[in-house]
Order: C-alpha cells, then structure tokens, then sequence
C-alpha cells in the first residue's frame, strides 16, 4: 500500500502513540490530572461532536472580534458541552431552570445555550461587538450592567427585621473620575470641565434641579453625570480636594445605594430560585459567585478579591498536598485561586465538585455546586468581613464601564 493512503496514516500515528505511552509507563509517568469526575467522558464527547457539528463554522467564519476564533469557539462549545450534560444530571428538564451568566463577555457560551432551547440571560459591564451579530432572540438574552450584589446595597437583615420599609442601607459610595480642564489663553473657565470619554458636564444640588455654572460653589467644577444612565446627585461638600495630578483633576460622583438599586444599569444579582449562575472566566465576578445563594460552576482566571482587586491568594500545606495530581502547578497563582474559590463555596455551605474540563486552555478548573452540605454555613456578612471587606466593589465595578475589556 502506499504510505501516504489514509490507513497507513492513521496505522503509523497509532504506532507512535502506543510508543510514546509505552515509553512514559517504562520511565515511571504518573497521571497528573483526573477529568471526567462529574460527567463522564463518553457523555461529553458526544455532546461536544454535536455541537462543533452544529455550530463550529458558522461562528469561526463570522467572527467579529480581534481575539482567535478558534480558541474562543471551540472552548466555549466545550463548556456549553459540559453544562448541558450536567444540567440534564441535576434538572428535570429544560425548563425547571434559567441561568445567568456573569461576565458574559463576547456573549458566545449565551448563544449556544440559547440556541439549544435553555432559558438564560448573560450580563457584562461592557457590550461587545459579536452581541449585534447573534439573532434578535439571543440579543434580547444579552444585558449590558454593572453587577452590585444586594448584600452591599440592601439593610442588614437585623435592620431590615426592625425597619421593614426600609430597601435601602443608606451608604454613599464615591467613585472617582476623570476630568479634564479646559483653557482659554491663560484663563481657566470656571464650568469648564469634561469627561474624557465624552460624558456631559452639569451642576446639581444635593436635592435640586441643575444650576449654572455661576451658581457653583467657588473652586467647585461643574458635577458630571455619565450620558444614557441615572443623574445622581452630587454634593459639592463631599468633593475631594481638586488636586493637580499630571495636569488633571481629581474629583468623585457620589452614588447613594438607593439610587444604585433604581438604576437599570445595575443588577444586585438577585435572582430567582430556579437560577444557575455560570462564571466562565468572569475574573472579578469569580469569588463572588458561590457567595451569591445559587448553584453554579466558576471557571476561574484572573484573581481578584471581593473588591474588585488583584491579589494573590495563599496556597495551604493541605491543599498542596492535593493539587498534586492537578494538571497545574500546586504553588501557582491560578492553583491557590482555584482553591480559595473552592473554600468560599465550602463556607456557604456548599458541596463542592472539582472538573477538569476538556477545552483549549490551561486555566480548565471547574468549580461545580448545586447541594448544600449538612454542616454550618457562615453568613455572607461573615464571609465578606473574613475576606476584608468589599468597600471598594462599587468603586471598581463601575470604573470597568470605562475600560476596554480583557481579550480571553
């Protein structure tokens, strides 16, 4: 036969494969990751041919986006590939369900979902360019929001207990911006002040309709308020000092909780009971998701702490003891994160699942849960106060709107 003829391709890659195992048995290899532990492989292969099938294609030939196609779509049908096999484990049906995607980002895995009759919307700070590109049934399922968990906004259950009116817990949440001063010769024009992403410039009182320019307290810029959201009010006493920085200005908005939780930019992530959330690489979302009283499955990224920001978690003896057999280093960054999401989940009392999944990245740890653990579960005030607060998430989670988003 002549060796380039398909069977003798296909015979010789056979050969060297038996070999290379053979070879790595002789010299003692050892596994070092165990996939399949929640949803077997034949399953998931077969789910996962289906949808490539299905989809693959049309989605590699119309991508819109500057990333590579053939990493996001091939991994995203994977998850999507894992998630529907999962789902038909622990769910009667289609629609005993919905699920939320936090930091949905290109919109993809919402897509797929979408289109395999599962009901489900996906939230992230900043749309994108592939969301106008899917149907008008999956663009409807794509929301662009700030994600502000309830726990920061709303009372204190004791609170609430003794004030039952009461939606709000009062907090002022400062945020800072960015203004640039404009000049005429050498005069600097009292008013005139703007965003340098193309926000409009106004005054307001505390309590009153807006004012000019000549009404503004002396050595108070105009307050700003972004175009397209909710006009919050700004109280010039509460204004930080405008202070020179690089030729710029530092001032801040002032955003009430009130005015936060009537905002349609914002979602308090409190959804209905029959809500799966899903964190497929949601970066500051990450270890907020377990904390958030629905089942879910994070795929960890980038490590960030309940306030938005970056840190690198510790890595326990114990832990490390059992990462060995991971596919990752037991000392990385991205181990202690899987870990430290993993031990937030077993503080709300959750039992936890670990999968390896099959897909084109390095960063493959799924964190899974859908049952609670029999045992105590902290309180979500505990937790937040364990891991130092999240002061600083409002103040983050809004200065996302004004960055580009991240390419994974």
């Amino acid at each position: 036969m002549d060796p380039t003829e398909r069977p003798i391709r296909i015979a010789y890659r056979l050969l060297h494969t038996a070999r290379k195992h053979s070879t790595g048995v002789m010299n003692g290899y050892t596994k070092r990751v165990n996939h399949d532990m929640v949803i077997s492989k034949e399953a998931f292969q077969d789910q996962y041919i289906s949808l490539k099938q299905k989809y693959a294609k049309s989605l590699v030939d119309g991508w819109c986006e500057k990333t590579d196609p053939r990493k996001h779509v091939f991994e995203d049908i994977a998850i999507a590939a894992f998630l529907i096999e999962f789902w038909k484990k622990v769910y009667e049906n289609k629609h005993s369900f919905q699920f939320r995607d936090l930091g949905c980002g290109n919109g993809l895995l919402v897509y797929i979902l979408i289109k395999e009759g599962y009901r489900g919307i996906g939230i992230d700070a900043r749309v994108r360019k592939s969301w106008s590109a899917y149907p008008t049934e999956v663009q409807e399922c794509l929301s662009e929001q700030i994600i502000i968990p309830a726990v920061l906004l709303r009372p204190h259950p004791a609170i609430r207990k003794a004030a039952p009116e009461q939606e709000d817990n009062g907090l002022i949440f400062k945020v800072p911006i960015k203004l640039k001063p404009q000049y005429q010769g050498n005069r600097k024009h009292q008013g005139a002040y703007t965003y340098e992403d193309g926000m409009i410039p106004s005054v307001v009182t505390p309590m009153g309709p807006p004012i000019g320019p000549s009404m503004a307290p002396p050595m108070a810029p105009p307050m700003v308020a972004p175009m397209g959201t909710i006009a919050v009010p700004m109280v010039p006493s509460i204004l930080t000092p405008m202070v020179p920085v690089d030729g710029k200005l530092q001032m801040v908005e002032c955003y009430s909780s009130a005015e936060l939780l009537a905002s349609p930019m914002v979602n308090t992530a409190e959804f209905q009971e029959n809500t799966f959330i899903i964190g497929n690489h949601a970066d500051e979302m990450t270890c907020w998701i377990p904390l958030l009283g629905h089942p879910f499955m994070v795929i960890p990224c980038c490590s960030h702490n309940l306030n938005g920001e970056k840190i690198r978690y510790p890595i326990s003896r114990v832990k490390q003891e059992q990462n060995k057999t991971l596919s990752y280093s037991s000392t990385s960054r991205y181990a202690s994160l899987v870990d430290h999401v993993e031990d937030l989940a077993g503080m709300c009392g959750w039992k936890v699942e670990r999968e390896m999944l099959r897909i084109p990245s390095t960063r493959n740890a799924a964190v899974v849960a859908y049952e609670h653990d029999e045992g105590p579960a902290k309180s979500i005030y505990e937790i937040i106060a364990l891991e130092g607060g999240a002061n600083r998430w409002v103040e983050n989670s809004m200065a996302l709107t004004r960055r580009p988003p991240r390419d994974h």
